[in-house]
């Protein structure tokens, strides 16, 4: 798979929310960077996941995704989308700029960058 391919399919695990299979394309010492900070390892990236409590009401999905392949990977530009389940409506929305770094087919490194 392609470095752009690597980051396509972990966007649409997450769209399923399937973090098994997000997880299974991440190195095992993943560094994932957040606006508020990071955590290592693909172990704790699942930790956190199981953790949040998402909304009730709402789906989240990447929509408008554009690829650009870099020299260490992908970077993502797309739109994060919240819409009510029951109408399918807007309910919130926020441009969102991922970088990754893939190295031998996996995911070394994630920076997420909202607003961007």
């Amino acid at each position: 798979m392609s470095s752009t391919d690597v980051a396509r399919a972990y966007a649409d695990a997450l769209d399923r929310s399937d973090d098994e299979a997000a997880a299974d394309l991440m190195t095992e010492d993943v560094e994932l960077v957040f606006a508020h900070g990071s955590i290592r390892g693909r172990a704790a990236w699942l930790e956190m996941r199981a953790q949040r409590t998402p909304p009730e009401h709402l789906k989240e999905n990447v929509e408008d995704a554009e690829y650009v392949e870099t020299s260490e990977g992908t970077e993502m530009r797309a739109r994060l989308v919240q819409r009510w389940i029951e109408s399918g409506e807007v309910a919130s929305e926020q441009p969102l700029r991922v970088g990754f770094v893939i190295v031998d087919g996996l995911i070394s490194s994630i920076e997420f960058a909202p607003g961007v």
